[in-house]
């Protein structure tokens, strides 16, 4: 590998075989997965592949192929899946590599591994409020 990039997968968290709630995504091309308001970071070298997203409590774990790849300490709104703020997370070692090495050090900027996305307004469908007369006689009108 190289670098260690994360923390080694032993400090994953464990739930009882009801607790918890596991659903399938997909990686998208920047190495997030979608899951309810937000995007949570799994890996770039991943990018279309399937990836878990398992919530126990008030941890959110994102794994492929049975290998953790993050692990997210959150606020859960009650009785619904949509998560507050992100209160930690936790990048561990995996064995995938991205063609792309990190870029050296970029200073101030923050790298992010979750990202609140913004609520979907649904655009309100207008209903036909007028028809528009015809502006010029047809052809066949003017026999």
């Amino acid at each position: 590998m190289g670098h260690i990039r994360g923390l080694p997968a032993f400090h994953v968290m464990f739930c009882g075989p009801r607790n918890h709630e596991s659903l399938p995504y997909t990686i998208d091309r920047h190495g997030y997965v979608r899951y309810a308001n937000w995007r949570l970071y799994g890996e770039r070298a991943l990018v279309g592949q399937p990836a878990i997203v398992w919530r126990c409590g008030d941890n959110v774990l994102v794994e492929h192929q049975d290998i953790p790849l993050t692990q997210f300490t959150v606020d859960v709104v009650a009785d619904t899946r949509l998560i507050r703020p992100v209160k930690e997370a936790r990048l561990f070692e995996t064995p995938f590599e991205s063609p792309q090495p990190f870029l050296p050090d970029l200073g101030d900027v923050a790298w992010l591994l979750a990202v609140r996305m913004r609520r979907s307004v649904r655009c309100r469908q207008r209903g036909v409020t007028g028809t528009q007369e015809r502006l010029f006689p047809l052809a066949t009108d003017a026999s």
